[in-house]
């Protein structure tokens, strides 16, 4: 949406205005009330077609990191370095060498996101909760991986990229290092 990150809010007005208008309408029987309803009627859908056809730079992080969540479930490594910056040469060499420590089995799951545009648009902070089933490459067996990440993004060449990496605690939310076994 071009003013809200949801279409919620502003066909809910519309929704009240219409409804305002159609009481005045049953006292009245104004013609100008009928109007004041059709106009709200399409203007509630035109704020949602405008939500599904327009892409915030919000829900294109969100998108990305979807899409990131797909590479890292593939144990893609190049395809998951590709969504971290050039210049975050740390990140990139700590998350190649987790993505070397562990095999993904199944499907990451990304729930509790939330997504916070900073510094005037040119950053966008993500926090979000990732789920897996994670299998030691050196050892046998395999388990459950609940983690919770802050990531930084920046808009570099036209696209977003991540710039800075936190992990928490699950339950805490406490920072602790990326690579800790908790």
């Amino acid at each position: 949406m071009w003013f809200t990150e949801d279409p919620r809010a502003p066909v809910v007005i519309c929704a009240i205005i219409a409804a305002l208008a159609f009481v005045s309408w049953l006292r009245g029987q104004y013609t100008r009330d009928l109007w004041i309803i059709g106009l709200m009627l399409v203007a509630a859908a035109a704020c949602v077609v405008v939500d599904l056809v327009v892409e915030t730079d919000a829900e294109r992080v969100a998108s990305l990191l979807d899409d990131m969540a797909d590479a890292v479930e593939r144990n893609d490594i190049e395809g998951t370095l590709g969504f971290i910056s050039q210049q975050a040469q740390d990140i990139r060499l700590r998350v190649e060498a987790g993505m070397a420590l562990v095999q993904v089995e199944g499907r990451v799951r990304v729930t509790d996101t939330e997504f916070v545009v900073r510094s005037r648009g040119s950053q966008i902070a993500s926090h979000f909760r990732a789920n897996g089933t994670v299998a030691v490459r050196e050892h046998d067996g395999q388990g459950p991986a609940r983690t919770r990440w802050e990531m930084t993004w920046q808009k570099e060449a036209g696209d977003w990229k991540i710039v800075h990496v936190q992990r928490l605690n699950f339950l805490t939310g406490e920072p602790i290092e990326m690579l800790s076994s908790r």
